[in-house]
């Protein structure tokens, strides 16, 4: 399995430069997913980057991972272009760069639910009463996490069909807050405050 980190958007909603390299706990955003990846051990990573982000490239030049800059079309036409560019045939762990409390375990867990499904794709949701409870405004009843997994071969042999997707519910704040928000940056330091 290959792993996938999307960090080429352009963060419009939230007007502070380059959103991965938004500083959490002292630590660029990107880097704390970087970081909790590696220590997943789940395969080879790949960062996509685009024009939108030429920091973050720069930046992620000394994490030992991959770059490839994609057109900056969009989320899900820059993870097809990284997996049609790289020619990747096996499943593919695509996360947000967007979620900093991301843990090694939840990212195992994650992969172990996809390898003992039968769907060739899994997507992870948080439930939207979950995430007002934690001060996470969401406007659907099952809310995407941004952490997927797809079959690379199937978007190899066809990227613009839908994939048949096992749903996994993981309601923790780890992978509700995902940050796009100036609320949503002032969720996550209050939970780092409560964490310390």
């Amino acid at each position: 399995m290959k792993v996938l980190i999307m960090a080429g958007g352009k963060g419009e909603r939230l007007t502070m430069g380059e959103k991965p390299l938004l500083s959490v706990g002292g630590t660029p955003m990107i880097k704390k997913v970087i970081d909790s990846v590696k220590k997943a051990s789940i395969g080879e990573i790949i960062v996509a980057v685009s024009e939108n982000t030429p920091e973050t490239g720069k930046f992620i030049e000394s994490e030992a991972v991959q770059k490839m800059v994609t057109a900056g079309r969009g989320y899900i036409e820059d993870m097809r272009e990284v997996i049609r560019e790289k020619n990747i045939s096996e499943p593919v762990l695509v996360l947000s760069s967007d979620v900093p409390l991301i843990t090694p375990e939840i990212l195992n867990d994650v992969v172990t639910t996809y390898e003992t499904s039968n769907s060739p794709a899994l997507a992870v949701y948080t439930t939207k009463d979950f995430c007002e409870k934690h001060g996470i405004f969401k406007k659907e009843l099952l809310s995407p996490s941004g952490i997927n997994i797809v079959s690379g071969a199937m978007i190899m042999e066809n990227p613009d069909n839908a994939q048949e997707e096992e749903v996994m519910i993981l309601n923790r704040i780890e992978v509700a807050l995902n940050v796009n928000t100036i609320d949503d940056i002032d969720t996550l330091q209050e939970y780092l405050t409560e964490s310390v």
